[in-house]
């Protein structure tokens, strides 16, 4: 017997999908990859971003996937701003204890906002700050997927405190290289 509490959100996601024009069927080995990244936001799919897969084996990723990540943890706030483009999609996901898209707009609103400046205020001068990104590790899902987590320590001249976290990422390898299409962390300062 078919929960009815079920079968109600099937109709529903079938309609969004309906709606949006995709087709689910099985597709010959002859099309190129195409992946249809799917969220559900306030319990309704809504399609997120449509991008061209570019298979690459999981020997030669190691090294730039670390690199990318190192790239991404390493960015100032501004940077962000100007070079979020190449390292994650746009808009890429970021989980905390919400889940929102984010693309250059929400980025802007994120600098001029409370929440940056007072993080910002806690904390010694960014530009006297070092990174490491430690234990990186991958899993590869399929040829042009995969997910990475990793440690990240925060270190500031002048300042005992080291704030560190635990974060991760969800990639995607494109024509263009890895980028990230889905990023949280969660963090913590110790002396």
């Amino acid at each position: 017997m078919k929960d009815e509490r079920l079968a109600g959100g099937e109709e529903q996601s079938q309609g969004a999908f309906d709606e949006a024009g995709f087709e689910l069927e099985a597709k010959s080995g002859e099309v190129p990859t195409r992946t249809v990244g799917i969220l559900a936001f306030h319990g309704a799919p809504s399609p997120l971003v449509e991008t061209d897969l570019k298979e690459i084996g999981a020997a030669e990723s190691d090294g730039p996937i670390a690199e990318l990540i190192t790239r991404w943890e390493n960015l100032t706030p501004q940077q962000l701003l100007k070079q979020h483009k190449k390292l994650a999609l746009d808009p890429f996901v970021a989980f905390g204890e919400w889940v929102v898209p984010i693309d250059h707009n929400r980025i802007e609103a994120w600098l001029h906002g409370e929440y940056l400046a007072r993080a910002l205020a806690e904390r010694p001068r960014l530009e006297s700050r070092s990174i490491e990104v430690q234990k990186i590790k991958i899993v590869y899902i399929g040829r042009n997927k995969a997910v990475a987590t990793y440690r990240v320590v925060e270190r500031y001249q002048d300042s005992p405190k080291v704030y560190s976290g635990n974060a991760a990422v969800i990639l995607v390898h494109l024509a263009k290289g890895w980028r990230i299409a889905g990023y949280t962390k969660d963090g913590s300062v110790g002396t």
